[in-house]
């Protein structure tokens, strides 16, 4: 038999063992790859490939198969044949090599391929190399790659590929996968770095189809096969037959929609809002490409409808797919994802898959439902609800930020995450709400957005003219337009930015008067302590603003603090004063934050009957952007304006009877006395900037009559409040932080992609270390298990199995200590119970941290550290710090 030795082995384990020709995977993955062009990629993503190369779409789709084809090539040498995969000696010329460490088959893989490419008459150069550097990257991280001149003779560069008969096979191969693929020539220049990730992403997802090896997987089916007809040729032919069949088996095409309708057919309401009706108006006519489009307006005023409708105007105009909708938080995500699903269904035929992505996804009952598969038509195949797959539904995909700001950061495989961004049209919800650091993040992905041209939405409901800015022109610089000088919003009111003419449409003033309201705003001046026996402290005036809804015994109020500390010190001090108490808070177990929130919807949604309390909720920031619920009252400890405007928008939300003590909305600031931020909040910035707080405290001190008017002040206070002259000393030590955090920013995420050099610089920029990459600084980024430790040496997941302190729905629960990888429900059970901590929290060298070893493989498991509590009373310590779950309060942190 002609061509490659099948005794060189591409797979091995999960076939009862027995070995997978190396030839074979080989062949398998450029016909899934070129079935991925044809039905994956979208008309706009195969166009960009091809441009970047300066080729047609045909030859770019055999080049595409032919790396695809040859990622694996370095799996053909001494180390992986004999160290990895265990395989006997295959005779003379296959000898081991002196050096018998570890060489990465995928680096080996770009080593060889150039040079064996030239062998069948390519130039050994930039472009050839660059060929090898996508295959190497087929493991998710880009390597360094030697200058080409130094490639002509690989195996004298690195001894440990194997020289004589192991070189003979490799060419072999080369030569086969070059057959195949109907004999591609090089392409005449190199690809920029961006369309070369795309391809190399394509890459990563043809060889995930081609590798699975489960019962009646891709792997046994052609084995069997290949055993019945071992010939290179005809093999090909019944992968390229079986691979089409294979991608939509996956749900991997793209979604189609359905004719746009009017928009009050499409939502099934009488009429749109003013602001939608102007979106839908003018919107297709300036929709001829990519493009950015910006949305301001009120909380609860249709944005998201908004955005929904435009998105798909501006995916149909773009060539690209669905929808992928980023939120600030898991809790908003969650939301999102049931109406994006719906949307979806609705609006596309057949329906597309539609994915939620965010860490723990796994918990959410309506996408890993407990019994089964979900009947709803855009619900997505299992392999697609892992890590990271997520963002390649074809459909859409609710998620928080950070899934999509990772692209941006030198990560494994954020050629991956683009590859799942450049296909939808990108809706960033709450695009105010990050700091300095968190802006920077994402402007570098806007830009990488704008340089793949990806059609993009902001929203928000309170965006300065300054950010507003540095947004569009992060975008359109990345699409190599030039930077706008300014771009001032109407409030309300939307703009839109072609990325190909640079072309700019603001819209007028639209003001929708059935939704404008004035809230009073009033506030008061205290000394910031808990204690309720201080006469002019925060506990007592806190206690008399809740008299009214404590005489009247009527009505639903919420207090929302700016730490979890203050939320749980309030909450303690409300307690066994005769009012229904929830609270509300991130360092909660995942199980008892959901009930809290599923408690707080079914009592005050949009849709539940009114119940007359009294109710308080005790909150934190999370009640900002994650509730759509309904308050007779909003208090709230001082925050910078924009973030007020976001509290009082759950007071008087919906339209409901209201008690005789609340006779128009209000929202009450309590602003303590001394230096802001109070010691408590941290030292400045703290939670926010003192130079933001004092600002705020100024803007509602000049109220007329404490009245906020909606929309007509939100624009211009908030712009007073954030400009920055750098008058006073916490001005200059805000715009210092600012900067800092911009600067730590900078360094932490990929070049623009005008600097964009080499696809390695996508995983590494300047030298960061990747594993500690973060989209958010400071915030919660660790997952800790508390467990106790009890007489019978067992570990638990609450204080005691009979005392019913912690309040769990599961019962009597012992840690598992040995999970198969495919039981969901524990799965899902453990991370039920985790709570978010600060990384430096848990000591990461104490072995009472680590998780059980069967934990390790599990991808949702993974990286949890166990909090053990010990002691009396039972809580865990890292030198001066100590944490303690209450079963009423959360996690609890003392230093």
């Amino acid at each position: 038999m002609s061509g490659p030795d099948p005794r060189i082995s591409g797979k091995k384990r999960g076939l009862n063992g027995a070995s997978y020709p190396l030839g074979c995977h080989l062949a398998d993955t450029a016909a899934i790859a070129g079935a991925l062009w044809d039905l994956f990629l979208t008309p706009a993503q195969r166009t960009m490939i091809a441009d970047a190369w300066g080729i047609d779409e045909a030859h770019a789709r055999q080049l595409v198969m032919l790396a695809a084809g040859l990622h694996d090539l370095g799996k053909s040498t001494p180390c992986f044949q004999y160290e990895h995969l265990k395989m006997p000696p295959l005779g003379p010329g296959f000898e081991h090599t002196p050096d018998r460490t570890d060489l990465p088959h995928a680096y080996a893989s770009g080593l060889t391929v150039p040079s064996l490419l030239a062998d069948l008459g390519w130039d050994l150069d930039d472009t050839t190399a660059q060929l090898g550097q996508i295959v190497a990257g087929h493991h998710g991280a880009f390597p360094v790659m030697p200058p080409p001149f130094e490639l002509d003779e690989p195996h004298h560069l690195e001894p440990r590929l194997g020289d004589s008969n192991w070189h003979t096979e490799r060419r072999a191969l080369t030569q086969l996968v070059h057959d195949l693929c109907d004999r591609p020539a090089a392409p005449p220049h190199e690809a920029d770095v961006l369309p070369a990730a795309l391809a190399a992403a394509l890459i990563v997802l043809a060889d995930r189809l081609a590798s699975s090896t489960h019962h009646g997987g891709w792997v046994p089916t052609q084995l069997t096969a290949w055993t019945t007809d071992p010939h290179w040729q005809r093999h090909y032919q019944r992968a390229r037959t079986t691979a089409p069949t294979t991608v939509r088996a996956h749900k991997l095409a793209p979604a189609t929609w359905k004719p746009l309708q009017s928009f009050a057919d499409t939502f099934n309401v009488p009429a749109p809002r003013p602001l939608q009706a102007d979106v839908a108006r003018h919107l297709p006519t300036l929709a001829a490409g990519p493009g950015l489009l910006l949305i301001t307006d009120t909380t609860g005023n249709g944005k998201t409808e908004t955005a929904f409708y435009a998105g798909r105007i501006m995916a149909e105009a773009a060539g690209s797919s669905g929808l992928a909708v980023l939120l600030p938080t898991r809790a908003t995500a969650e939301a999102m994802y049931l109406r994006l699903r719906d949307f979806i269904h609705e609006h596309t035929h057949p329906a597309a898959p539609v994915t939620l992505v965010h860490a723990t996804a796994w918990l959410n009952p309506h996408y890993n439902p407990d019994r089964g598969t979900d009947e709803h038509s855009t619900y997505p195949p299992t392999w697609m609800r892992q890590r990271l797959l997520g963002l390649l539904a074809t459909g859409g995909m609710a998620a928080t930020w950070d899934q999509a700001a990772f692209a941006a950061l030198p990560t494994d495989h954020n050629a991956v995450r683009l590859l799942g961004l450049s296909n939808k049209t990108v809706i960033i919800d709450e695009a105010h709400s990050y700091d300095a650091y968190g802006q920077t993040v994402t402007r570098a992905l806007l830009a990488l957005l704008g340089g793949l041209q990806v059609p993009v939405i902001l929203m928000s409901a309170t965006l300065t003219a300054d950010t507003a800015t540095q947004l569009a022109n992060a975008y359109l610089t990345g699409a190599g337009q030039p930077p706008l000088q300014r771009l001032a919003l109407p409030y309300p009111g939307w703009a839109h930015i072609d990325a190909t003419t640079g072309k700019t449409h603001i819209s007028d003033h639209i003001i929708n008067y059935e939704r404008a309201r004035t809230i009073t705003t009033t506030h008061h001046r205290t000394r910031y302590t808990h204690n309720p026996n201080h006469p002019d402290g925060r506990a007592t005036h806190l206690l008399q603003e809740l008299a009214p809804l404590t005489e009247h015994r009527n009505g639903n109020l919420m207090v929302v603090c700016n730490t979890v500390d203050d939320a749980q010190r309030t909450h303690q001090l409300l307690t066994g004063r005769g009012l229904t108490l929830d609270l509300l808070h991130a360092r909660m177990p995942r199980w008892q934050r959901d009930q809290a929130t599923a408690q707080l919807q079914q009592r005050l949604g949009r849709n539940s009957p009114r119940q007359p309390g009294p109710f308080v909720l005790v909150a934190t920031q999370i009640a900002e952007q994650s509730l759509d619920v309904d308050f007779d009252l909003v208090i709230s400890d001082l925050a910078p304006l924009d973030y007020l405007i976001q509290r009082a928008g759950r007071c008087w939300r919906h339209h409901r009877p209201r008690p005789p003590w609340a006779s128009r909305p209000r929202l009450h600031v309590i602003v303590p006395t001394g230096s802001l931020p109070p010691p408590h909040w941290g030292t400045d910035p703290g939670v926010y900037y003192g130079h933001l707080l004092h600002q705020t405290a100024t803007s509602l001190s000049t109220l007329p009559n404490g009245d906020l008017r909606e929309p007509e002040d939100v624009q211009h206070l908030i712009e007073a409040v954030y400009a920055n002259e750098a008058s006073t000393s916490a001005a200059q030590a805000r715009a210092a932080d600012e900067q800092l955090k911009a600067q730590l920013a900078q360094l932490a995420t990929v070049p623009h992609p005008l600097d964009l050099q080499s696809l390695h610089d996508l995983s590494d920029a300047t030298g960061l270390n990747t594993q500690a990459a973060a989209t958010r600084l400071g915030a919660d980024t660790a997952l800790a298990l508390p467990t106790w430790t009890l007489p019978d040496n067992n570990q638990w997941l609450h204080p005691s199995p009979t005392d019913g302190t912690c309040g769990c729905p599961d019962g009597n629960t012992p840690v598992p200590t040995d999970i198969h990888y495919r039981d969901r429900d524990t799965v899902r059970h453990v991370l039920a119970h985790t709570v978010p901590v600060r990384s430096h929290w848990i000591d990461l060298q104490d072995p009472t941290t680590h998780t059980p070893a069967s934990w390790h493989d599990i991808g949702p498991l993974t990286d949890i550290r166990l909090l053990p509590h010990t002691g009396t009373p039972s809580l865990y310590r890292h030198g001066a710090l100590t944490l303690r779950l209450d079963p009423v309060l959360g996690l609890r942190t003392r230093v």
